[in-house]
């Protein structure tokens, strides 16, 4: 929940700073601080599990299953949803 939800706030910074200060391209630069904070804070995106699941059901990693994968995939969906959707709300 917390990764959807920060990488909502850092896409409204971005943008909030691209319309007022009318330079896009000092909104672009800014928005990565976004996905630093999401790394510094071990948060997951669904498209980092979208690679990384599969990867590992791939290599046949002990425990992981492709309903193991497709729920994760549900699971951080959901969370990320539930973020992003709680900070435009």
């Amino acid at each position: 929940i917390m990764g959807g939800a920060t990488l909502t706030i850092a896409a409204a910074f971005a943008v909030t700073v691209s319309v007022s200060t009318g330079m896009p391209l000092l909104g672009a630069i800014l928005f990565p601080v976004g996905f630093i904070m999401l790394y510094l804070l071990g948060y997951d995106l669904l498209t980092g599990v979208f690679v990384l699941a599969p990867l590992a059901w791939l290599d046949k990693r002990p425990g992981v299953t492709f309903s193991g994968v497709l729920r994760n995939w549900g699971l951080v969906f959901v969370g990320n949803f539930i973020g992003a959707f709680t900070v435009a709300v």
